[in-house]
């Protein structure tokens, strides 16, 4: 290989470095600061509405530990209330727990998020998603 074409290779990696890391930033470090900021759940914080519904919106950062290691189907609903507590909306009845989690995580958060559990027709929970709105 001459030096012309080893100096057009370190070029064209230079160039193509340059505009890869910025977008690769762009596009993924939201994603890579979701994962980092996440904790342990903490039935306290969770319940605590005055610093929920506000910055830094600590619920985003747990709900994926209270989902992983607390929650499960079939929970009734005493076992709910216990763990999140009470429901912060009834925007879809009472057969439903609607918790209010913060901006949506995305590159652009426009929406919020909400964690919503279905309660089947005994009251133990026979769903759970987080939505965005």
């Amino acid at each position: 290989m001459n030096q012309s074409t080893r100096n057009a290779i370190f070029a064209i990696v230079i160039v193509v470095t340059i505009v890869a890391v910025p977008y690769g930033w762009l596009f993924f470090g939201p994603i890579l600061k979701d994962y980092l900021q996440r904790t342990e759940f903490n039935s306290e914080i969770w319940k605590d509405t005055k610093i929920a519904h506000k910055p830094p919106y600590p619920r985003i950062r747990i709900v994926d530990d209270l989902l992983r290691r607390n929650m499960r189907m079939g929970m009734n609903r005493e076992e709910v209330v216990v763990l999140p507590g009470e429901c912060d909306q009834k925007r879809y009845g009472e057969d439903y727990f609607v918790y209010f989690l913060g901006p949506e995580r995305s590159l652009i958060p426009l929406d919020s998020e909400r964690l919503i559990m279905k309660l089947d027709a005994n009251e133990n929970v026979c769903e759970v998603l987080i939505r965005t709105d």
